[in-house]
């Protein structure tokens, strides 16, 4: 057996062990660090207004049902809502949010985003506005 080398078990090995685990941590503790440092990205909210012709709210409830039940089990989505507007007969809003953009490109491949693209190509929309905006104020997790 050679007492020569960082690998044998000469008074000096555990020294260079130490010597290479604090290397390592030290690398490791930077990283953490770099990461603590930075600031983690807002929720991404997405305010949808529709106004939908009249005989064809039933067939968008009905998707929208689809769409928002799927969307709530994503695991991007925060939140999201489907809302009448009041006073009106036929506009509605989506409230909707997202931990990140990511979420939001997720969210528009899954397969129950597809009933309210599928309703959109059918008709019934007679005008659509889209809000994007970044959490300021409540905590994010």
């Amino acid at each position: 057996m050679s007492t020569k080398g960082p690998w044998c078990m000469s008074g000096h090995a555990p020294l260079l062990l130490a010597a290479g685990l604090g290397a390592v941590l030290g690398v490791a503790g930077l990283i953490l660090k770099k990461k603590a440092a930075q600031k983690p990205t807002p929720p991404v909210t997405l305010v949808v207004t529709v106004e939908i012709e009249e005989a064809r709210i039933p067939a968008f409830l009905e998707a929208m049902e689809i769409d928002a039940v799927g969307s709530r089990n994503e695991p991007g989505c925060m939140r999201f809502d489907v809302l009448k507007v009041q006073g009106t007969k036929n506009k509605f809003m989506f409230y909707e949010m997202y931990v990140d953009a990511d979420a939001i490109t997720y969210h528009k491949e899954q397969p129950h985003y597809k009933a309210w693209g599928d309703f959109k190509k059918a008709g019934g929309v007679i005008s659509q506005e889209v809000l994007k905006a970044d959490s300021v104020i409540v905590p994010y997790y």
